[in-house]
């Protein structure tokens, strides 16, 4: 996964947590507010490890000519196919 869409999943998460534990109501249980805090806490340092990650490598683009080459190797292929199955068929 790209960093910028792992960044922007745990905002969502982040956020999500965020309003749970603001809108729900734990007067009565200590240990589910708890848990939240500490699941919005991993989410945290998650966003900070992801955000401290090195850079992705860049793939290598193909060259044009071998692009083309390729392109057109796929092309004769399907075509021989087309002849086997043409020829099977009579």
């Amino acid at each position: 996964m790209k960093i910028k869409k792992a960044l922007k999943k745990l905002d969502k998460a982040e956020s999500l947590l965020a309003s749970i534990i603001d809108e729900y109501d734990t007067d009565g249980e200590p240990r589910l507010k708890e848990a939240l805090a500490a699941a919005k806490e991993s989410v945290v340092r998650a966003k900070e490890t992801v955000d401290h990650a090195p850079p992705e490598p860049k793939t290598a683009r193909k060259s044009a000519g071998k692009a083309n080459a390729d392109a057109q190797r796929g092309t004769e292929l399907r075509e021989r196919r087309k002849v086997r199955v043409a020829a099977a068929g009579q």
